[in-house]
């Protein structure tokens, strides 16, 4: 027949001047557990149950034992063993291209400045600093708006900042007004202070950026920007995309613009203009194309006469590729390309008895 074994039991109160036999095992009904003696030790020595629910936190501690949650772990001994809290609230170290640590992410503005060296970079930082190639232009094409005479529209289209370190992008086409201050966005003032639209002058448009990747354009008479910077708190990057030049009544010589090869640009003018009536000989003239730029002017000289001989003569501005037509009892007239040098002028002579004249029917803006 089976035969049970009841220990002896008692409470922890009860246990607590008991010693026991040596090696006896008692029960300790109040820790739910058995207590083991030495015949020496009072109260014996608890065994942990499976779960350990038994054993004080204090015991776990001292013991190098940390409980589920850890809340029995300082952040003292978590440091001190190299393991971080998972909101790293007891990382105070940054890291480094050698060193472990706290890491933040930088800004835009941050990554393209680029001179830091613990800031991590998100994919959109990346992105911002995959440069196009050198000097590059790509559309931002210039046309007459509605108001042909003092709005001008940009197309989208990216290029490369004048200083050549930042990329600009404009994603969508914006318009500027000429005849008004400097405001920013779309439809809106284009002209910085102190300038005011006037006759018979040049005006360049510039794309301008903000370090935190805010684009906008305005017009400027200064081939750096310099005005337009001045009024457009915290740009800081631009490029001239084009030019504009206005007649005698300040209003925007009407145009349509063509991209070439290399994002140069061939601009028509919308009517003809007569930049010259009369001269014989060959001297510099002043023709209708935006001063500054390098440019290439397309040209068609004219001279007519009743008897004896008519001639038109065309050279570069600085009188290179001189080219000469003559007639007798007709028309002379020849149609050539010409560069016009940063005052916009060529090289002309006409000779005649009528008909003398000499028209600018557009030109090429490199944009470099």
């Amino acid at each position: 027949m089976t035969k049970a074994i009841q220990w002896r039991r008692g409470t922890t109160a009860e246990h607590s001047s008991f010693t026991g036999l040596n090696g006896e095992i008692t029960i300790d009904t109040t820790k739910k557990t058995a207590i083991v003696h030495d015949e020496a030790t009072v109260s014996g020595f608890p065994l942990a149950r499976e779960d350990l629910s038994n054993v004080p936190d204090a015991s776990l501690s001292s013991r190098g034992l940390a409980l589920a949650d850890m809340t029995n772990v300082s952040v003292g001994a978590v440091a001190d063993l190299g393991i971080a809290k998972t909101d790293l609230s007891n990382v105070s170290a940054d890291a480094t291209e050698t060193e472990k640590g706290q890491v933040e992410f930088a800004t835009i503005s941050e990554t393209i400045t680029g001179t830091n060296t613990t800031l991590a970079t998100t994919p959109a930082g990346v992105k911002s600093l995959i440069a196009l190639p050198t000097m590059f232009i790509q559309g931002l094409i210039l046309e007459n708006d509605t108001d042909a005479e003092h709005d001008i529209k940009i197309n989208v289209g990216k290029t490369r900042s004048a200083d050549d370190t930042t990329d600009i992008s404009l994603a969508s086409v914006i318009t500027r007004q000429i005849d008004a201050s400097w405001t920013a966005g779309n439809n809106a003032g284009g002209m910085p202070s102190p300038l005011t639209v006037s006759a018979n002058m040049t005006y360049h448009l510039f794309v301008i950026m903000k370090l935190d990747g805010t684009i906008d354009v305005g017009f400027d008479t200064s081939l750096t920007a310099t005005n337009l910077l001045s009024d457009a708190t915290d740009f800081v990057k631009y490029r001239r995309i084009g030019s504009v030049i206005t007649d005698a009544s300040a209003n925007i010589v009407g145009f349509t613009a063509y991209e070439t090869a290399g994002g140069a640009v061939d601009v028509m003018y919308s009517s003809n203009i007569t930049d010259y009536t009369a001269n014989t000989s060959l001297v510099l003239v002043d023709v209708s194309i935006p001063k500054g730029i390098y440019a290439k002017g397309l040209f068609q000289a004219k001279a007519q006469t009743n008897g004896g001989g008519a001639e038109t003569h065309l050279a570069n501005y600085d009188g290179s590729q001189q080219t000469a037509f003559v007639a007798y009892g007709g028309e002379a007239e020849q149609t050539r390309s010409l560069y016009v040098g940063d005052d916009s002028q060529i090289k002309l002579a006409l000779s005649g008895t009528s008909a003398r004249q000499m028209i600018t029917l557009g030109f090429t803006d490199t944009r470099k």
